[in-house]
């Protein structure tokens, strides 16, 4: 048996919606490009402005910090009549540095001297 040559239709080989398709490709970059200048221009307009006063960077940078998973958990309290405790969430971190901050006398750990 002769192998034949696959040769596609005189319909396949035309692109598919042509017209429609690269009219959605040009409003798409003219859309991205605007959406990108307006974001460069917020950028550099913020920068400006915290070039003038430093304080803005600061109080921004403080703000901004992103929510992880550990940040959006809501902790248990913690009684002591919770019994065993299982299944109950609680702040480890927390728990030491109180712990800590209740050993350490507040001025220092100097003895009267």
């Amino acid at each position: 048996m002769a192998s034949k040559k696959f040769r596609p239709s005189a319909k396949s080989t035309l692109p598919f919606k042509s017209g429609n398709r690269e009219k959605r490709q040009k409003l798409h970059i003219i859309r991205k490009k605007a959406l990108d200048n307006t974001r460069r221009d917020e950028r550099f307009r913020r920068r400006r402005e915290e070039d003038k006063d430093p304080s803005l960077r600061e109080h921004r940078l403080r703000k901004n910090i992103p929510l992880t998973l550990e940040r959006k958990r809501v902790w248990d309290d913690l009684d002591e009549d919770t019994g065993d405790g299982l299944g109950v969430s609680v702040d480890i971190e927390r728990l030491k540095r109180q712990k800590l901050d209740e050993e350490t006398p507040p001025f220092g750990g100097n003895d009267g001297d």
